[in-house]
């Protein structure tokens, strides 16, 4: 008996078996060529469909098929959602056209040192230019700057003498995790060759390199091409867009080394930028290290240098990273390593092991944003640390906007920062609901990430905000009461931020409006979201009546500051122009008038209280505990 496991070849043979000796005599004649050429290729269909898409991928790879790009098989949906580039075959013979790029400078190069280059503009046409313009939207950097300036270009050793002098024990292997979606091609290169080129081979054990469901052709067989001498590189490719949490967490899944490195796709690692990013883990494997991390200028592509160790911090009302004021706690230059209460959260290394057991990033966090504060809080509250190195530097283009969407990134990111809100900060929680007016939607299930919390015995975020930020509390136990909307007595109408640096305008009051949720700082300033009240302090020398305006706090230098007081009777005062908030009753606009204690200078300001209050009688599915 033969058992055939290929379920065409079986389906084949049931074909021809089941055809009658008088139809099989049929396909020799002429008068039924019709007939033996369509079951001949019912079953030559049969057979090739009914293999994997994996297999068809890897068998025309055998078979040299270079005209086969990436995207044929992202269809071969393993579990997982993920295929292994198979780096064994032999695509020598693959023709390939690779983006411009320059591959090795000379000193005087652009770029060269990390020096800025400057695209003269006289060079290039006028359609040249327009086209430049039109690239730089592409990834939001000037990318004909990048492909100027080598792939592996020079970088100096900033390193002071204490850091050259430090010697570090014996270290492992780190596996470097880099995920990825159409990323610039000159700027993916000089990620990698800065990390192959100044990291020494014995602890470099592996870079995985996570493709998240790229659409750009020249990440597809081009990218592999590329690649294929690169023996410590593999190249996973994803069948279906993840986003970054999710393939961070992959590529931790994948990754073979005792210590993992998580890096961005546009960064460049410097001298000896490794070292001292293991040497904590291995003396304390709950321990979490980042770089100083150097901005790479989106226009020139030049590094701004700098010895200033920054420490990561948190603003309680947006649940987003900031960095610490120097004044807040500063830090000595003699420190090898500085405690910091957060990370920014893209480039850091940890172990595999204390990774693994703080669960990894919450498998429901969608897309990007919150994963960092959520690695943050549970590395110190379970019992870990977080360390910032002052020996280590790996630069990173900052930009003003990602390139790579999400759908819905704003409600995502904000979706993400309620579940580690909900999990992690306790009844503190409340300071960031209240800034978007408790308007949660569905944040999934947070059962098992409470669980896992009570399993490791985190501590309290109160602990945290004790022990590890107490900046932060301070700030809280000095914020002012007030929080919440503001009615004007005369019209029953609530003051409306609108779009930042539109007028403000009276609307009708919504419970769960986030631009009608106000709060009173200690210091006077009055906030809406991430904006401040504010008007521009010429327009009151006349004494007329102006449009209070809202300013972004984006630029705060190039901005008055706009400092209120709240009295007994209900009027908000203007410190500095001694003017009261009213309102233009025929526009809704908001206006500054002299103060006449009139019932349109009259607000009702909801105290923290009382605005928790409203929102808990909404019966939202919360903890008020």
């Amino acid at each position: 008996m033969v058992f055939v496991q290929e379920p065409g070849i079986f389906l084949a043979l049931i074909l021809i078996q089941s055809l009658n000796m008088k139809l099989y005599r049929s396909l020799c004649t002429r008068r039924h060529k019709f007939v033996s050429l369509t079951i001949v290729t019912l079953v030559l269909l049969t057979l090739k469909y009914s293999q994997n898409p994996v297999d068809i991928y890897l068998n025309k790879r055998a078979n040299h098929d270079c005209e086969l790009t990436a995207r044929d098989y992202l269809n071969g949906d393993k579990e997982g959602g993920w295929i292994e580039v198979d780096k064994s075959r032999d695509l020598s013979g693959c023709p390939v056209k690779w983006p411009d790029f320059v591959d090795t400078g000379n000193p005087n190069s652009p770029g060269e040192r990390g020096q800025p280059f400057i695209f003269g503009q006289a060079d290039l046409t006028r359609e040249e230019r327009r086209q430049r313009e039109a690239d730089f939207k592409n990834h939001y950097f000037d990318e004909w700057v990048s492909r100027k300036i080598a792939v592996h270009r020079s970088l100096p050793d900033v390193r002071s003498n204490k850091c050259l002098d430090r010697a570090y024990g014996e270290l492992p292997a780190a596996s470097i995790v880099i995920n990825f979606c159409n990323e610039e091609w000159s700027v993916l290169l000089r990620t990698l060759h800065s990390i192959l080129d100044r990291t020494p081979g014995h602890l470099l054990k592996e870079i995985v390199l996570i493709d998240d469901f790229s659409t750009s052709d020249y990440l597809k067989l081009p990218l592999e091409v590329y690649l294929q001498p690169m023996t410590k590189v593999r190249l996973i490719r994803t069948t279906q867009r993840l986003g970054l949490i999710a393939a961070r967490n992959l590529g931790s899944k994948l990754a073979s080394g005792e210590i993992l490195v998580f890096l961005d796709s546009h960064i460049e690692c410097f001298q000896g930028w490794i070292e001292p990013l293991l040497s904590p883990i291995v003396e304390d494997d709950k321990t979490v290290v980042f770089p100083i991390i150097p901005p790479i200028d989106v226009h020139t592509f030049g590094i701004h240098l700098t010895d200033r160790v920054l420490l990561g911090s948190l603003s309680l009302n947006t649940l987003q990273f900031t960095w610490m004021a120097d004044s807040d706690r500063p830090v000595s230059s003699g420190d090898y390593y500085v405690e910091s209460p957060t990370m920014p959260g893209g480039l850091y290394a940890v172990s595999r092991s204390w990774f693994s057991k703080l669960g990894l990033y919450d498998p429901q966090l969608v897309g990007w944003g919150g994963e960092n504060i959520e690695m943050s809080l549970k590395t110190w509250m379970c019992g870990g640390s977080l360390k910032t190195s002052a020996c280590s530097r790996v630069a990173h283009i900052y930009r003003d906007r990602s390139p790579v969407t999400w759908p819905n990134q704003q409600e995502t990111t904000r979706r993400n920062s309620y579940r580690v809100a909900e999990v992690w900060m306790d009844n503190y929680k409340h300071y960031f609901y209240e800034r978007n007016a408790y308007n949660m939607g569905n944040i999934g299930d947070v059962t098992e990430r409470l669980e896992l919390r009570r399993s490791l015995r985190c501590q309290t975020f109160e602990w945290y905000l004790d022990n590890v930020l107490p900046e932060v509390k301070k700030e809280v136990l000095e914020s002012d009461v007030f929080n919440g909307q503001i009615k004007n007595v005369l019209t029953g109408q609530c003051l409306h931020a609108g779009v930042a640096g539109s007028q403000l305008r009276l609307e009708p009051c919504v419970v769960d409006s986030t631009s009608q949720v106000w709060r009173l700082e200690k210091n006077g300033k009055i906030w809406c979201m991430n904006s401040l009240l504010g008007y521009k302090m010429s327009n009151v020398v006349s004494k007329k009546l102006y449009a209070v305006e809202i300013f972004t706090n984006k630029l705060p230098s190039k901005l008055p500051v706009i400092t209120w007081d709240y009295s007994s009777n209900q009027t908000l005062l203007s410190k500095e122009s001694n003017m009261c908030l009213d309102v233009d009753t025929s526009t809704r606009k908001a206006i500054v008038a002299d103060c006449a204690n009139s019932l349109s200078q009259q607000w009702k300001w909801q105290t923290r209280d009382e605005f928790r209050a409203i929102h808990k009688k909404r019966k939202l599915s919360i903890n008020w505990d």
